[in-house]
């Protein structure tokens, strides 16, 4: 048994407009012949090759990120590295200070 296999309908319209515009540009038919072949209006044609055109054409790139604001999100960070380099220094002289006063405590004893 062979199944057949179905395109959805806006598939096909897709490939029969894409047929049509690599018809007019191979240059065998005229403009005319080749929208009434297709069955839409000659400045359909011009329309979608230049909808190809705008989708195929690569686009300029955004905008590079400025210099200031680099330097200040390397300035944030050096902060923030510097913030947390104290903490951890506070940490530790509250751990060694609670290890001195156990010593103590315990000397005492």
């Amino acid at each position: 048994m062979t199944t057949s296999r179905t395109i959805p309908p806006a598939v096909y319209c897709a490939e029969r407009r894409f047929d049509a515009l690599i018809a007019l540009e191979m240059g065998e038919l005229t403009v005319a012949q080749v929208a009434e072949a297709s069955g839409c209006a000659p400045s359909t044609l011009y329309l979608r090759k230049q909808t190809v055109l705008q989708a195929l054409t690569p686009k300029r790139r955004g905008p590079k990120p400025g210099r200031r604001d680099l330097l200040r999100r390397a300035q944030d960070a050096e902060q923030r590295a510097a913030q947390l380099q104290q903490q951890l220094d506070e940490a530790r002289s509250r751990a060694e200070r609670a290890g001195t006063l156990s010593k103590r405590t315990r000397l005492a004893l």
